[in-house]
């Protein structure tokens, strides 16, 4: 049986049924973060360590209200500054970028920003 998702028109075939569903039960954001990793162990997550990464996880889940795991496109070494990491996380909310990035910029730490924000269809 096809199985195809048209995140142009939010219509996701099964076989010969076609069924609309609502875009924001399939939001992908992604976040563009600058940060001085000099108090960090990296940017990923660690069990015995601060991490970036640790760190937007738990600002995502305060302001979403749920428990928001959030990837990297790739890691930093310990003590290592970046001015663009890319990060995204999956959200059933429909986000406005401006107030969503300000409110957890506010729970970040000092050294932590995420500079932008966008969203995009996640595709099945």
């Amino acid at each position: 049986m096809k199985v195809w998702f048209d995140c142009t028109q939010d219509l996701v075939v099964v076989g010969y049924l076609a069924i609309f569903v609502h875009s924001s039960i399939f939001m992908r954001y992604f976040l563009d973060l600058a940060y001085k990793g000099t108090a960090y162990h990296g940017w990923q997550s660690q069990d015995n360590a601060t991490s970036v990464q640790a760190c937007v996880a738990k600002a995502l889940s305060v302001v979403l209200r749920t428990d928001t795991p959030v990837m990297g496109s790739g890691r930093t070494d310990t003590g290592v500054h970046a001015e663009q990491q890319i990060a995204h996380f999956d959200s059933s909310e429909v986000l406005d970028s401006y107030t969503f990035v300000a409110k957890v910029n506010a729970l970040l730490p000092y050294d932590i920003a995420i500079t932008s924000s966008r969203h995009c269809t996640r595709q099945i």
